[in-house]
């Protein structure tokens, strides 16, 4: 039986990787062929053992007595058997690119949805959890992932389309990242993150609903999605300009110490970034009295409960963690306002025992 080859079911997954494909040719050399080569009878197209054949042809093995036709209606069809099937022997398919695959399959989970329903069968069980018995529970069942990562990748497909054929061109290739950081996953990180990629599309959707103007390179420098979700939420609270925020992506990307990356992290090297005039728009906004008492009331909390504070700087420091402290005194139309905390401070720090706190006034 004669057959040809199709690219579209020789490239369904990232070829081998040669160490593997040593192990499999060493195999079939020292026991034969195991499995037969599958050919789509009515196309004649192989469908699968393209990894075979390549051992078979480069040794001369004769394989005509080694091809097994199967029939399947339509192309969706064939390849559903085919993902099945492979995707079971490899057992390390990548996650995103099997999403994908199983995203061309709705027509065969509608069909099969309708049996099960006919048949009075409501749930579905997929690793592990219990669906509906619907489309994107199939979906679940077939890629080995969960119907929360279908969702994000369906979210992606739908609402960045671009940037999904990217993932999964690169997926297809077996290059799953950038060493550049994105898109992918990140630096060194070889599987696709889904829902850090997840996270990038839906900061960006949500960003233009705010009608707020988020840099999407910015985002592809984070490899954590909590830091993405944080940046976005900063970037819709400030509205930095876009020089802004590629200035503190940058530095949120290499921090000196990665533990201190969150969320008072990530706003500090945003406002400390911000022009004058835009950090002058918020205090206004704010509010010069609301200002004060604010700040009042956090150098209090600071004063009463801290028992040894020795010295300015340090109270300062502890002021900082506040996002009101870091804009104050980052403008000198404020200072003013700041003098009142700094008087306060330095004659808590002059009378230096718990006696003297109460006559800051705070």
């Amino acid at each position: 039986m004669t057959f040809k080859i199709d690219p579209n079911f020789e490239r369904y997954w990232p070829p081998l990787p040669n160490e593997k494909f040593i192990i499999l040719e060493k195999s079939i050399l020292e026991e034969g062929l195991r499995e037969n080569l599958i050919v789509w009878k009515e196309k004649n197209i192989l469908l699968d053992g393209h990894q075979r054949l390549r051992v078979l042809k480069k040794h001369g093995i004769t394989y005509a007595d080694k091809i097994t036709p199967l029939s399947f209606p339509d192309e969706v069809h064939a390849k559903h058997w085919v993902h099945v099937t492979q995707a079971a022997r490899r057992g390390d398919a990548p996650q995103f690119l099997s999403i994908c695959h199983v995203l061309e399959f709705e027509p065969i989970y509608r069909e099969e949805a309708k049996a099960r329903m006919l048949a009075g069968k409501k749930t579905l069980s997929t690793n592990g959890a219990e669906g509906k018995g619907q489309s994107r529970d199939f979906m679940a069942r077939d890629s080995a992932a969960s119907k929360n990562s279908v969702e994000r990748v369906l979210y992606i497909k739908d609402h960045d389309p671009t940037r999904f054929s990217a993932l999964k061109a690169l997926a297809e290739k077996g290059e799953d990242y950038n060493n550049d950081g994105g898109p992918g996953r990140g630096k060194g990180n070889k599987e696709i993150s889904i829902h850090l990629e997840w996270s990038k599309v839906k900061a960006m959707v949500d960003a233009k609903a705010a009608g707020v103007k988020l840099d999407p390179t910015t985002l592809e420098k984070f490899t954590s999605s909590n830091t993405v979700r944080d940046f976005a939420e900063t970037v819709s609270k400030f509205k930095p300009p876009a020089h802004v925020q590629k200035a503190a992506a940058e530095a949120i990307a290499n921090p000196k110490n990665e533990e201190t990356v969150n969320k008072n992290y990530v706003e500090d090297q945003v406002v400390h970034r911000l022009p004058k005039r835009e950090l002058k728009k918020e205090i206004e906004k704010t509010g010069l009295a609301a200002l004060k008492e604010k700040m009042a009331e956090i150098a209090g909390h600071i004063v009463r409960a801290t028992s040894g504070i020795r010295d300015l700087q340090e109270l300062r420091e502890k002021a900082g963690e506040d996002l009101y402290f870091r804009a104050i005194a980052a403008t000198p139309e404020i200072r003013a306002a700041f003098a009142d905390f700094t008087n306060a401070a330095k004659s808590f720090q002059n009378g230096g025992s718990h006696g003297k706190k109460e006559k800051t006034g705070y």
